[in-house]
Protein backbone atom coordinates (compact mmCIF):
# COMPACT_ATOMS: atom_id res chain seq x y z
CA UNK A 1 0.00 0.00 0.00
CA UNK A 2 1.37 3.34 -0.95
CA UNK A 3 -0.64 5.22 1.69
CA UNK A 4 -1.45 8.08 -0.69
CA UNK A 5 -4.61 10.09 -0.20
CA UNK A 6 -7.07 10.45 -3.05
CA UNK A 7 -7.49 13.67 -4.99
CA UNK A 8 -10.78 15.39 -5.81
CA UNK A 9 -13.01 13.39 -8.16
CA UNK A 10 -16.06 14.89 -9.85
CA UNK A 11 -18.82 12.27 -9.93
CA UNK A 12 -21.56 14.37 -11.52
CA UNK A 13 -22.41 18.01 -12.06
CA UNK A 14 -23.78 17.97 -8.50
CA UNK A 15 -21.00 16.37 -6.42
CA UNK A 16 -17.27 16.00 -6.01
CA UNK A 17 -15.56 13.43 -3.81
CA UNK A 18 -12.41 14.54 -2.03
CA UNK A 19 -10.36 13.63 1.04
CA UNK A 20 -11.99 14.40 4.39
CA UNK A 21 -10.17 17.05 6.42
CA UNK A 22 -10.30 18.04 10.08
CA UNK A 23 -12.21 21.16 8.99
CA UNK A 24 -14.98 18.86 7.66
CA UNK A 25 -15.50 17.11 10.99
CA UNK A 26 -18.26 19.33 12.47
CA UNK A 27 -20.42 18.85 9.38
CA UNK A 28 -19.56 15.13 9.15
CA UNK A 29 -20.43 14.58 12.83
CA UNK A 30 -23.75 16.37 12.30
CA UNK A 31 -24.53 14.06 9.38
CA UNK A 32 -23.35 11.05 11.40
CA UNK A 33 -25.82 11.95 14.16
CA UNK A 34 -28.61 12.29 11.61
CA UNK A 35 -27.82 8.95 9.98
CA UNK A 36 -27.10 6.69 12.96
CA UNK A 37 -28.58 6.03 16.40
CA UNK A 38 -25.10 5.14 17.73
CA UNK A 39 -22.91 7.74 15.97
CA UNK A 40 -19.14 7.99 15.85
CA UNK A 41 -17.64 10.77 17.94
CA UNK A 42 -15.66 13.76 16.71
CA UNK A 43 -12.53 12.07 18.09
CA UNK A 44 -13.25 8.95 16.02
CA UNK A 45 -13.11 11.01 12.82
CA UNK A 46 -9.98 12.84 13.98
CA UNK A 47 -8.38 9.44 14.58
CA UNK A 48 -9.26 8.32 11.06
CA UNK A 49 -7.83 11.47 9.45
CA UNK A 50 -4.74 12.09 11.55
CA UNK A 51 -3.60 8.83 13.13
CA UNK A 52 -4.76 5.82 11.14
CA UNK A 53 -2.45 5.10 8.18
CA UNK A 54 -4.92 2.54 6.78
CA UNK A 55 -7.82 5.02 6.70
CA UNK A 56 -8.72 7.03 3.60
CA UNK A 57 -11.87 8.98 4.51
CA UNK A 58 -13.63 10.99 1.82
CA UNK A 59 -16.52 13.42 1.64
CA UNK A 60 -18.95 14.12 -1.18
CA UNK A 61 -19.52 17.84 -1.52
CA UNK A 62 -22.36 19.51 -3.35
CA UNK A 63 -21.18 21.85 -6.07
CA UNK A 64 -24.28 23.95 -6.71
CA UNK A 65 -24.06 27.55 -5.56
CA UNK A 66 -26.19 28.06 -2.49
CA UNK A 67 -26.23 24.38 -1.56
CA UNK A 68 -22.56 23.72 -0.92
CA UNK A 69 -21.86 21.36 1.90
CA UNK A 70 -21.17 17.75 2.69
CA UNK A 71 -23.78 15.45 1.20
CA UNK A 72 -22.12 12.20 2.27
CA UNK A 73 -18.93 10.52 3.39
CA UNK A 74 -17.14 7.19 3.36
CA UNK A 75 -14.41 5.88 5.67
CA UNK A 76 -12.61 2.94 4.04
CA UNK A 77 -9.50 1.22 5.32
CA UNK A 78 -7.04 -0.20 2.80
CA UNK A 79 -5.32 -3.07 4.59
CA UNK A 80 -3.11 -5.10 2.24
CA UNK A 81 -5.47 -6.90 -0.17
CA UNK A 82 -8.63 -5.76 1.66
CA UNK A 83 -10.90 -2.71 1.50
CA UNK A 84 -12.88 -2.53 4.74
CA UNK A 85 -15.71 0.00 4.73
CA UNK A 86 -15.79 1.33 8.28
CA UNK A 87 -18.50 3.94 7.84
CA UNK A 88 -20.60 5.41 5.04
CA UNK A 89 -23.56 7.79 5.09
CA UNK A 90 -25.55 10.10 2.83
CA UNK A 91 -27.51 13.10 4.02
CA UNK A 92 -31.28 12.44 3.82
CA UNK A 93 -31.71 15.37 1.40
CA UNK A 94 -29.41 13.59 -1.08
CA UNK A 95 -30.78 10.04 -0.86
CA UNK A 96 -31.96 8.33 -4.03
CA UNK A 97 -29.44 10.03 -6.33
CA UNK A 98 -26.81 7.30 -6.40
CA UNK A 99 -24.45 9.18 -4.10
CA UNK A 100 -23.96 6.27 -1.69
CA UNK A 101 -23.13 4.00 -4.61
CA UNK A 102 -20.68 6.59 -5.97
CA UNK A 103 -18.94 6.90 -2.59
CA UNK A 104 -18.67 3.13 -2.32
CA UNK A 105 -17.42 2.72 -5.91
CA UNK A 106 -14.86 5.47 -5.34
CA UNK A 107 -13.55 3.64 -2.25
CA UNK A 108 -13.43 0.31 -4.06
CA UNK A 109 -11.56 1.75 -7.05
CA UNK A 110 -9.09 3.55 -4.79
CA UNK A 111 -8.55 0.32 -2.87
CA UNK A 112 -7.98 -1.59 -6.08
CA UNK A 113 -5.32 0.95 -7.11
CA UNK A 114 -3.67 0.21 -3.75
CA UNK A 115 -3.69 -3.54 -4.43
CA UNK A 116 -6.94 -4.65 -2.78
CA UNK A 117 -8.73 -7.67 -4.22
CA UNK A 118 -11.54 -8.07 -1.65
CA UNK A 119 -13.96 -5.77 0.16
CA UNK A 120 -15.86 -6.06 3.43
CA UNK A 121 -18.79 -4.05 4.77
CA UNK A 122 -20.24 -4.89 8.16
CA UNK A 123 -23.69 -3.57 8.90
CA UNK A 124 -25.58 -3.60 12.18
CA UNK A 125 -28.63 -5.81 12.04
CA UNK A 126 -30.71 -2.80 13.10
CA UNK A 127 -29.46 -0.71 10.16
CA UNK A 128 -32.21 -1.19 7.56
Amino acid sequence: MSGTREKTTEISSLYVIEPMTVEDIPEVVSLERTAFSNPWSRESFVQEIERNPFSHPTVARTTRVGTQGIAGYCVPWFVFELVHIQNIAVHPAHLGRGLGRSLLEHALLAGRREGAIRAVLEVRESNA
